[in-house]
This record gives structure tokens, C-alpha cells and sequence, in this order.
């Protein structure tokens, strides 16, 4: 576990595949959140038919990169998972977007409003009112 400037703490969790080592970052804070719009910044992610929806209290996401690729199977691949949500609302015509899908462009967190949002490239945005700031990045293991 390693502290952040602010004082929070982060918490790397590295995993052994047969593959290759899978890391877990736990986001407490703004500062960790700039970390992750460094790695999946320009990624895709699927949009359910309805958008997404809070259960149990987390949104989950599938995150992947498919510009950089010449093997889907070596594709870089991550779980974004928001922790603590108590609702969610979806922003934008999903029938408008190509194949229901968005490319990420940030994720930002607002601690007045207690606010977490994800706003896409393509005219989409997704906001989730959270109890407090606790977001999870899973990198997964290669598909093949």
C-alpha cells in the first residue's frame, strides 16, 4: 500500500495468470483518478441496451482498446468498477452512438456533489451520485 500526496492510500494488488501479472488499483481520490484517465483514456466500453445501472451499489464497465490492436487476444483489456453508487443517469441519445459503444475521454469526480462522471468522446456521459469517492481498475489477462 502506498500514500498519496493528500494522504489517502492506494492499494496495488498485483496477480499472477499464466499469462501475465494483473494489477488492481483502488481510487480513493482526484489524484489516483488521473491515473486512470492515463491508462483508458481513448478506450471503448459497451453501453447496455438501457445504459447503466446501478446494482448493488457499483456500475461496472468493460474497458478495451481496439485502435492499437493487430491480435484481439493481446488486447488491453480493464474492469472499471464504482464502488458506493446510489444512483446513476445516463446522458446522451444511445441510439445515436456507433454500435452502442463510447470512447472514454475522463473520468472526473466532484466532492461537493458527491458526483462521479464519465464523459465519452461521442455525445455520452455517465454520472453516478456516490456516498463517497471509491473506484476499482482491474487490468485483465489476455484472452488467449
Amino acid at each position: 500500500m502506498t500514500a498519496e500526496p493528500d494522504g489517502s492510500r492506494v492499494l496495488f494488488r498485483p496477480v499472477l495468470t499464466e499469462r501475465r501479472a494483473v494489477v488492481s488499483v483502488l481510487a480513493r481520490s482526484e489524484d489516483t483518478l488521473g491515473i486512470f484517465n492515463h491508462l483508458l483514456h481513448d478506450l471503448y466500453f459497451e453501453i447496455p441496451d438501457r445504459g447503466f445501472a446501478e446494482e448493488g451499489g457499483k456500475v461496472t464497465l468493460n474497458l478495451c482498446d481496439r485502435d492499437h490492436v493487430s491480435d484481439r487476444a493481446y488486447t488491453n483489456r480493464y474492469r472499471l468498477v464504482i464502488h458506493n453508487v446510489k444512483s446513476c443517469e445516463n446522458i446522451g441519445d444511445l441510439a445515436a452512438l456507433p454500435g452502442f459503444e463510447a470512447e472514454l475521454n475522463v473520468i472526473k469526480f466532484d466532492p461537493r456533489k458527491g458526483e462521479v462522471r464519465l464523459v465519452g468522446v461521442h455525445p455520452y456521459e455517465l454520472r453516478c451520485q456516490v456516498a463517497e469517492l471509491l473506484v476499482e481498475l482491474d487490468q485483465l489477462p489476455d484472452e488467449a
